[in-house]
């Protein structure tokens, strides 16, 4: 995601619902903390995830170890994307409300945390990432959609992991016409939200694991000789070897630095449109 100088807020303590409000004065938003009712985990029609197994509406427990960025974490030495959202970056040019959400959620699942992780059709990305809807085990809060209903993260859809598509497009739409987080901080670098419903969530249940032989790597790509005109590297990194989207990537996902970046950037490393991708100066 790139959203480059917004003004910012803060919020403190435990979080169960985080909401952008301004003041009066028109000052900046801030986060305040309410309390709501936990959203609970369900697979894609309505009902209660299956536990074990493998394959979509599969649930599986972890411990959160670290926080990485508003919408990866760790679970010991596993990577946790989660699925549907996007968030500001934090590597490399800091990104307007990538310090917000990454802090939020830090509040949601503080390191320590147990949560459920819930599948859908891709059980990861081709970077080795675990693609999951994340749960809190205590109380089943719905940690992806809490973030795009605050206004933290923007609705990101990768088929064919579309189970919550309407749901975080609608909680984006929400938090946008409220003003909340990134919407009102970030209003004049954030993209636009679809207009229609999403047209993959014709389906009440995500689709069945591809049998196909075209089921994505469990490992990172290689990233070639870096040269970025090799087959499978997107023509905007001309200095480097880095695969078209999607995946969405952030500079965390990467081990390149100070590379050239040419438009339209799919990737949206060059957060500070100078023409260079996680930039370390």
């Amino acid at each position: 995601m790139a959203l480059t100088g917004c003004s910012t807020g803060s919020s403190n303590g435990p979080v169960d619902r985080l909401e952008s409000t301004r003041g009066s004065s028109g000052a900046p938003p801030t986060a305040t903390i309410t309390t709501a009712g936990a959203d609970r985990p369900t697979d894609a029609s309505g009902g209660s995830p299956s536990t074990g197994g493998e394959g979509p509406g599969s649930v599986r427990a972890v411990t959160v170890t670290s926080i990485t960025d508003g919408d990866t974490f760790r679970a010991g030495d596993e990577r946790v994307r989660l699925i549907g959202v996007d968030t500001p970056e934090v590597s490399g040019d800091v990104e307007c409300y990538g310090r917000e959400a990454t802090a939020a959620l830090d509040r949601l699942i503080p390191p320590g945390t147990e949560v459920r992780l819930v599948a859908d059709v891709e059980p990861v990305d081709r970077y080795g990432r675990t693609l999951s809807y994340v749960y809190r085990s205590d109380d089943g809060a719905f940690v992806n959609l809490a973030l795009a209903r605050d206004g933290f993260a923007q609705p990101l859809t990768i088929p064919p992991d579309v189970a919550h598509e309407r749901d975080f497009v609608e909680a984006a739409a929400e938090a946008r016409r409220a003003g909340r987080g990134l919407w009102s901080a970030c209003a004049d670098d954030v993209d636009p939200l679809p207009t229609t419903t999403p047209a993959t969530t014709t389906s009440s249940a995500p689709g069945p694991p591809s049998t196909s032989g075209s089921a994505p790597s469990s490992g990172p790509v290689p990233p070639g000789d870096g040269d970025g005109a090799g087959d499978g590297c997107d023509p905007a990194y001309p200095d480097v070897c880095i695969p078209p989207a999607p995946p969405d990537l952030d500079c965390g996902d990467i081990t390149f630095r100070d590379f050239t970046v040419l438009a339209p950037d799919p990737h949206r490393f060059d957060g500070g449109g100078d023409g260079t991708g996680c930039e370390t100066r």
